[in-house]
């Protein structure tokens, strides 16, 4: 938190009632990512992807699909050294 002086002051743990760790919104977004590819490769049929576009809508939804798992993975990594990192912190 920054002081009325520019500077930043230490917050009491008492005084925190919650935290937004980075990470979550990356981490559900890759996940969005993947659960579309995965619906492509499960039903490829209702997604319009059949017959003669088979291979285009596959060279479109394979990089979608390794976003995805990337984005994921990330924002999983990111969200738990953040909660592990305040829990680290907490004291009692």
């Amino acid at each position: 938190m920054v002081s009325e002086e520019g500077g930043s002051r230490l917050i009491p743990r008492a005084e925190i009632a919650d935290i937004d760790h980075p990470g979550n919104v990356a981490a559900v977004t890759g996940l969005g990512l993947l659960a579309s590819t995965a619906m492509y490769f499960v039903f490829p049929k209702t997604m319009g992807c059949d017959g003669e576009e088979a291979p285009y809508c596959q060279f479109f939804m394979l990089p979608v699909g390794i976003t995805g798992a990337t984005l994921s993975t990330y924002g999983t990594f990111v969200w738990g050294r953040s909660t592990l990192n305040a829990r680290a912190s907490a004291v009692e």
